[in-house]
């Protein structure tokens, strides 16, 4: 599959660069598409970075799965996330995990929590003595099964 993607303006001429084809051989169209055009409606950002909307996607995906196996609402850390999406994490500390990932990844849900394929995340869980637990994160009825549906 082939999608095109815009390539910025050439600064010195003004003038706009052709479209490049970049192939990907990962990843569903329409869920890709879904996704750009409920984040553009709820947001009225009409263009949307290709690499935002890449990690949208992966941590959709991601999301689903635990769904399918936990439910749609579930607690999950930012080292957990993180392997689970396949990121380096071996021999890192998890505080260097969360330094290398925590702000992708909650960019990435506040951006599926805006489009509504996320229905709330709880970013500040704690433990009595203060310490954070990680991310609760709550999906709409059916959005994981769709998700799934969509990769199959």
């Amino acid at each position: 599959m082939v999608l095109y993607s815009p390539v910025e303006e050439s600064a010195p001429t003004g003038e706009l660069h052709k479209l490049k084809q970049t192939p990907r051989t990962r990843g569903n169209a329409s869920l890709r598409t879904e996704l750009r055009e409920a984040y553009a409606a709820a947001t009225g950002i009409e263009r949307s970075h290709s690499k935002q909307l890449d990690h949208m996607e992966h941590v959709m995906r991601y999301l689903a799965r635990i769904a399918g196996r936990e439910g749609d609402s579930f607690t999950r850390s930012i080292p957990q996330i993180a392997k689970g999406l396949g990121w380096p994490v071996k021999g890192l500390t998890v505080r260097k995990i969360r330094d290398r990932y925590e702000s992708q990844i909650t960019n990435t849900l506040g951006y599926l929590e805006s489009a509504g394929y996320v229905d709330h995340v709880d970013r500040d869980l704690r433990r009595a003595d203060g310490r954070g637990v990680g991310i609760r994160i709550s999906l709409p009825a059916g959005v994981a099964q769709s998700v799934r549906a969509a990769e199959s």
